[in-house]
């Protein structure tokens, strides 16, 4: 079972791809969780 945090922290990034990949390559950390996109250029928050 997922246990979800209450608080979530959120960071700005200026590249999605580049931090996706320190994220997950580098630190070793999974994505939980990846909202549908709902269109160009939106807003999407990834869990970790």
């Amino acid at each position: 079972m997922l246990i979800r945090n209450k608080m979530v922290p959120e960071l700005m990034v200026s590249d999605i791809h580049k931090s996706l990949a320190f994220w997950t390559t580098l630190i070793g950390f999974r994505i939980a969780y990846e909202p549908p996109l709902k269109r160009a250029g939106s807003d999407r928050a990834y869990r970790f």
